[in-house]
């Protein structure tokens, strides 16, 4: 007998997990699984290295392991292996994305749903939007799997908790997504019961058990366990309510905005600049003088050092070239590019450094 090509084997292998499958063999499916993806290791085609124009084999390669791992998400949510399923979806999505020459895959939005699904139930909205920013608009729009979890995060968003909750048992994944609807339950519930504590001090049992759509009322008292509230007298009252509200601390603020101010001002006067760096960002000057007089008078009030060079320069002087040997006047003002290239003393050995402006 011939020995039985690599694609065969593991198409053979498939079709006992199919069967098991079939018949909800959860524990044969999760052990045929197994196998299957180390039969995918003898195929040559698959990704990384899977060719951008394929073969008709090297295709029939590329379909095989995308059934598999399509199998293998809906394997992990039945058995509520959660990493598993992440796993499978970040395998399934270079297939999806990266391998167009193959037909089109009728799990794939189903499949991809229930990836949308799972990140609304875990409350990851950011991820979320991530992921359906990636789907064509008009498929939001009009593909049942890919719109329910859409619509689920628009009634969240609202505050629409009830439509939520009655989604679970009306949805497009009654079957395959009931372990993340119910997740998704939990979430929302959570989220009401947060929104009950901010709002109420205390409410009717009854009608916190139709707002929380809890079916018995030794559900709710074990929920309102868990949150700490006290049910007596068919009435809830939440915890926490003692507690005094958060006071601003603006004595503190005060003290270390004033402790900033000053340590701020040392490091100026340490650096030898008394004006400081907040006015040469305001005038757009630097005061190599130490003195600073108003344009208006400067014919009447006496320049140091003025009559010989620059007391006071423009940012944009110094970023032109200006050098402090302008203030002795051995250097012409006038020409503050021939200057700087005369003069190759860097800025941090100056006395009016310009540095830290």
């Amino acid at each position: 007998l011939a020995m039985a090509t690599p694609v065969a084997a593991v198409a053979a292998q498939l079709e006992k997990f199919k069967a098991a499958f079939a018949r909800e063999d959860l524990e044969a499916c999760v052990k045929l699984l197994a196998e299957l993806k180390m039969g995918m290791l003898s195929l040559g085609s698959l990704p990384p290295a899977a060719p951008s124009a394929p073969s008709s084999s090297q295709q029939q390669e590329l379909l095989l392991a995308r059934e598999i791992l399509e199998y293998g998400t809906l394997v992990s949510i039945k058995t509520v292996d959660i990493p598993a399923f992440e796993r499978h979806i970040a395998q399934l999505k270079v297939y999806y994305a990266d391998c167009g020459s193959l037909p089109a895959s009728e799990r794939q939005y189903p499949i991809l749903g229930l990836n949308l699904l799972r990140l609304l139930a875990q409350n990851r909205i950011a991820e979320f939007h991530t992921e359906l920013e990636l789907l064509p608009v008009e498929l939001q729009l009009s593909n049942e799997f890919i719109k329910f979890p859409a619509q689920l995060e628009q009634h969240i968003m609202e505050g629409s908790y009830n439509r939520v909750l009655s989604a679970k048992q009306s949805g497009a994944y009654a079957k395959e997504g009931l372990y993340f609807m119910d997740l998704l339950v939990d979430t929302v519930r959570d989220e009401i019961a947060e929104c009950s504590e901010k709002a109420y001090h205390s409410v009717s049992a009854a009608e916190l058990q139709t707002m929380l759509m809890i079916s018995s009322e030794q559900e709710l008292r074990e929920f309102a366990d868990q949150r700490d509230w006290r049910v007596a007298n068919g009435l809830v009252t939440f915890g926490g309510q003692d507690d005094k509200p958060l006071a601003l601390p603006a004595s503190q603020l005060i003290h270390e905005s004033l402790a900033y101010a000053k340590e701020l001002e040392r490091i100026v006067e340490r650096a030898g600049r008394p004006r400081g760096a907040l006015e040469a960002a305001a005038t757009g000057k630097v005061d190599f003088g130490g003195w600073l007089a108003p344009e208006a008078e400067q014919g009447t009030t006496p320049r140091p050092r003025a009559a010989r060079g620059y007391a006071v320069v423009s940012l944009a002087q110094t970023a032109e070239g200006f050098h402090p040997r302008h203030l002795a006047g051995d250097v012409s003002p006038t020409a503050p590019q021939q200057s700087a290239q005369r003069n190759r003393e860097p800025w941090s050995q100056c006395a009016g450094t310009a540095a830290g402006f």
